[in-house]
């Protein structure tokens, strides 16, 4: 059996107990599922996903690709209602091959997809075709934000939504109320007051009809087949359901270089621009954004001053 690791040894720490057990399990686990899906392959890649998954790419006899994606919780629920929700109002999704959620073969949930080949867009590829990817993006965005939902956050086993509200999402997604001790060491007690003031505590942002988002619009979520010229949606986030302008805020966030974000504005108004209340939840969404981003990296002990220096700019201009 063949396996190709990508992921340092070192990072592994990082990750979750049972991401760890997978990753050590892999040719076992490998094995049970080529001969319950009955794919014929020998060998496999694994591609790093993050701390949800873990995910390989195998090729068949016959050439053809697929990926396996190994879930260390339950959130492949959430994710197949949203891919079927997707593949429904005809938008570019993978297609699911096989799916196990029983946990009876691996002790785990499972799911085979089919391998889209494309390109990531990001800044290693020409800011021409940066742009016409994000743009792409934009537009699909778009209808992908026409499709309405019943409830917020995400869907659990039996089909219910997780959240009763968007501010009790909002609030969640924040993190500052469980991590109030680790944002006191980032922002004074003042500015958090001043982040829920302005944020959270307005009734605005108090959404009634949310709609099917994909709560991670970022590089590695999103492949660009430009012979094709479609975009294809991978991985949402851990929020499914509710504001579609969260979307937008988050693909505004640091990280974002180059033409994406421009990009992805450029196609989402095509059509039409961002009413003023959309432009209005869209900057309180984005400091909710830098602020939950900031808190995150730093209790990974990683960079996040490219996220609070913008937070704090936001901030003191309230």
């Amino acid at each position: 059996m063949q396996m190709t690791e990508n992921t340092p040894r070192e990072q592994m720490q990082e990750r979750s107990e049972d991401h760890c057990r997978i990753v050590e399990n892999l040719c076992d686990i490998f094995t049970k599922i080529i001969s319950k899906s009955k794919i014929k392959a020998n060998s496999y890649t694994v591609v790093e996903k993050g701390n949800m998954s873990v995910c390989l790419q195998v090729t068949d006899y016959s050439g053809q690709k697929y990926l396996i994606k190994i879930c260390t919780n339950d959130r492949l629920f959430a994710e197949t209602f949203w891919r079927k929700n997707l593949y429904e109002n005809k938008l570019n999704v993978p297609k699911s091959i096989y799916i196990d959620c029983s946990k009876k073969d691996i002790g785990y949930m499972y799911e085979i997809l089919e391998f889209i080949e494309g390109i990531h867009i990001n800044t290693s590829i020409s800011e021409e075709l940066q742009y016409s990817g994000a743009y792409l993006i934009g537009q699909e965005l778009r209808r992908h934000h026409n499709i309405a939902v019943s409830g917020f956050e995400s869907v659990d086993c039996d089909g219910r939504w997780t959240k009763k509200t968007w501010i009790e999402t909002l609030q969640d997604y924040l993190g500052i109320r469980q991590r109030h001790k680790c944002a006191l060491e980032l922002f004074t007690q003042k500015e958090i007051d001043r982040i829920y003031d302005y944020a959270i505590h307005d009734k605005m942002m108090d959404i009634q009809n949310p709609k099917l988002i994909h709560g991670d619009v970022g590089y590695n979520n999103l492949i660009y087949t430009p012979e094709k010229d479609k975009i294809y949606f991978l991985d949402p986030g851990r929020i499914i359901g509710g504001d579609p302008i969260f979307d937008l805020a988050y693909a505004s966030m640091p990280w974002a270089k180059g033409l994406f974000f421009r990009g992805i504005m450029d196609g989402y108004e095509k059509e039409k621009p961002l009413t003023s209340e959309e432009a209005h939840r869209f900057r309180k969404l984005r400091l909710i954004c830098l602020v939950s981003n900031a808190l995150g990296l730093y209790l990974k002990k990683r960079e996040y001053n490219p996220f609070i220096e913008p937070a704090r700019v936001m901030l003191e201009g309230i």
